[in-house]
């Protein structure tokens, strides 16, 4: 089917429609008429348009043709404005500051119309029910384009390389093939989700993928690059968690962890013990020496009292020159000896700080937990092994029991 244009010359019917089997090609050439009607030519048992009758021309070289006059001005119109508006769509995605790839859901779309699926809900209940399914489905979602921002972000020379499957570069498949099966089924609001992918040199990306859904592409991903977001997240809960000067986790963190390591504890049937951590003579190197040695000092004892714990382990700063040490899985109160007198033994060598060496010894305090005292809490097991550690200190450089561990 071809359309011949509106009237510019004088041309009649015969001869504009000879002037479109003389061009050898398809295109557009005017003929004359009253009305400026378009006039569509097509062979006799092809597609005919019958708008306005259709007309027999006479002339030898055109048998076998009809012409059917009709007026499709307005149908041409709507044509060539959708074709402007995806080449200017097209520009739009091609140059967009946001990373985008417009994927290809053909494969995907068939494996789902064979699923009794009509919504999300039976989505994420046949998910569950089928933990493999989703995997071989993200193998399913290509890449059919990609924007120049995407092929920055993901170190590539060309979009090329991001086409295909998605499973190729983005680890998160498995995630976005979920979000796009949520909108394949009617889903309404946000879907995004957070994934980790590597670039073509192998940095790792944190990136926020989201759906969109396009009136004139295909589906699209959008990637935001929020590796610098995270890791200042981290760095944010790090620092809530953990002395800033030692780096070792701060009173609320070992609140958190003696919560953890009871329950624990209680349902393991095992033992726990916490030891507290006094340092003998630092208050006055601290105060002849300055805040600086002593700040020194306390980092330098941080690294030695972590040396002395297990991967199951936790030592804390509690405060001042308090520190805490939580020891889960214990056997026996030999276990707990075990490390107290690990810990005096590797702080026995004097510290040089600042150009001064200076000495400390530890007065260690030892509660037990013990699965007869399951009603025991946290706070009270910090204040048994407390009391145990001034009673220590009143010896200097060596550990005491708390002698009744009943709450």
């Amino acid at each position: 089917m071809e359309i011949i244009s509106d009237f510019r010359g004088g041309s009649s019917l015969e001869a504009a429609v000879l002037a479109w089997l003389d061009a050898g090609q398809h295109r557009s050439v005017p003929c004359a008429s009253k009305n400026r009607p378009l006039l569509i030519l097509a062979e006799q048992h092809g597609w005919l348009r019958k708008d306005r009758g259709l007309s027999t021309l006479g002339h030898a070289a055109l048998r076998g043709y009809q012409v059917a006059q009709g007026e499709v001005s307005r149908q041409r119109r709507a044509t060539e404005r959708l074709r402007l508006e995806k080449k200017r769509y097209q520009q739009l995605f091609e140059h967009a500051p946001a990373c985008l790839v417009e994927l290809d859901l053909s494969r995907l779309q068939s494996q789902l119309d064979k699923l009794p699926i009509r919504d999300s809900t039976e989505l994420k209940a046949f998910l569950l029910k089928h933990p493999k399914w989703r995997a071989q489905a993200a193998k399913k979602l290509r890449v059919r384009d990609a924007n120049v921002a995407a092929c920055t972000l993901f170190g590539v020379d060309h979009k090329s390389s991001l086409q295909g499957p998605l499973t190729n570069w983005c680890g998160g498949a498995d995630e976005a093939v979920v979000l796009v099966l949520k909108l394949l089924l009617g889903h309404q609001g946000v879907l995004e989700h957070e994934v980790v992918c590597r670039s073509q040199q192998g940095r790792r990306l944190e990136v926020l993928i989201s759906v969109i859904s396009s009136p004139t592409m295909n589906l699209q991903l959008s990637f935001v690059d929020i590796t610098e977001r995270k890791k200042h997240e981290r760095q944010l809960a790090h620092r809530a968690h953990h002395d800033e000067l030692t780096g070792l986790p701060n009173r609320a963190l070992l609140w958190d962890r003696l919560d953890t390591g009871l329950a624990r504890a209680q349902r393991n049937k095992r033992q726990l013990a916490l030891l507290f951590i006094d340092l003998d003579g630092f208050k006055l190197i601290n105060d002849n020496l300055g805040h600086h040695v002593g700040d020194e000092l306390l980092k330098a004892v941080a690294k030695r009292l972590k040396r002395c714990a297990r991967r199951s382990d936790t030592v804390a700063r509690y405060g001042g020159d308090e520190f805490a040490y939580i020891m889960e899985a214990v056997r026996s109160k030999d276990d707990a000896i075990g490390v107290a007198r690990k810990i005096i033994q590797v702080m026995k060598p004097p510290y040089c700080v600042d150009g001064f060496d200076v000495s400390v010894t530890p007065s260690i305090g030892i509660a037990m937990f013990d699965v007869g005292h399951s009603a025991i809490t946290p706070q009270v097991l910090i204040r048994h092994a407390d009391s145990a550690m001034y009673n220590a200190k009143g010896s200097g450089n060596c550990f005491r029991f708390f002698a009744a561990v009943a709450s």
